[in-house]
């Protein structure tokens, strides 16, 4: 498959910085380990490394070209987003997962227009995997050469769903919901990319959060998620909003089967707690 002649150059840009990207956080995690892995905390007591710092340089020079507006995690702003086209950028998401290790780490590059997510790359360095995705083009995942198509599962009943859910934010929430849902099956992921990723890639039916994500953690991997088949919504049923940097009215996303089952299951759940 040749990326150029299927896809957009908007795409095309946001793949070839996603992956030059971590190019250099896997020089900094391979060769200055502990200089690379040094964490700051930043005023909302997020991390940060010299790997975001040195991500986010790379990604924010090259889209200045494309001439749309930009919003990171590392440059956020408190006004009002625009409604025309605007590249939201997580240069490391995972950060804790980069610092302990793991591989369970992406560079995100996604694209709102009018306020949704219409493109979408998620670039797992460590792991050697591109996962990207156009409206109306199909999602993708690209590894050692070759290129699949990316399908979420056929499941269609919440009781058969697998659970995917954060491994360093897990709460207490969380573990009663679960038993609520009277379901055992629950694989957990360190950055969001990955986990909507396995949801792509049909490994995982059921991701939800209850206290809100930002923008740049959600942009790119719902454009991939969604162009796969899947469907990503707020606790109400309603498209995410992202008319300010914070997704606060909850998360949900399946892999787009039994959306009105998901939703009664929270609502009661939260009714009860």
């Amino acid at each position: 498959m040749v990326l150029e002649m299927k896809f957009s150059k908007d795409l095309f840009a946001a793949k070839i910085l996603a992956i030059d990207a971590g190019k250099e956080i896997m020089r900094i995690y391979a060769s200055d380990a502990k200089a690379g892995s040094k964490v700051e905390l930043k005023p909302d007591r997020s991390e940060l490394t010299k790997a975001d710092l040195a991500s986010n340089s790379i990604i924010l020079d090259g889209l200045k070209k494309t001439g749309y507006a930009v919003i990171s995690e590392e440059e956020q702003t408190e006004a009002e987003l625009p409604k025309d086209k605007m590249w939201v950028v997580d240069p490391l998401d995972g950060t804790m997962d980069f610092v302990r290790r793991t591989g369970e780490f992406a560079v995100m590059i996604g694209l709102l227009e009018r306020r949704q997510p219409v493109l979408g790359v998620v670039h797992l360095p460590a792991l050697g995997k591109t996962y990207y995705a156009e409206k109306g083009n199909g999602a993708h995942v690209e590894s050692d050469g070759k290129v699949a198509d990316l399908h979420t599962s056929s499941r269609s009943h919440l009781n058969e769903f697998r659970l995917i859910n954060s491994k360093n934010h897990f709460t207490a929430k969380d573990a009663v919901f679960i038993r609520f849902l009277d379901n055992g099956t629950l694989v957990q992921k360190g950055s969001i990319g990955v986990k909507l990723a396995e949801m792509a890639e049909a490994r995982a039916e059921f991701y939800w959060n209850f206290s809100g994500l930002s923008i740049w953690d959600m942009c790119a991997p719902q454009a991939i998620l969604e162009e796969a088949g899947g469907q990503v919504f707020d606790f109400k049923g309603r498209p995410l909003d992202y008319s300010a940097p914070r997704l606060a009215n909850g998360i949900l996303a399946t892999n787009g089967k039994c959306k009105e089952e998901v939703l009664k299951a929270v609502s009661d759940f939260l009714q009860k707690t």
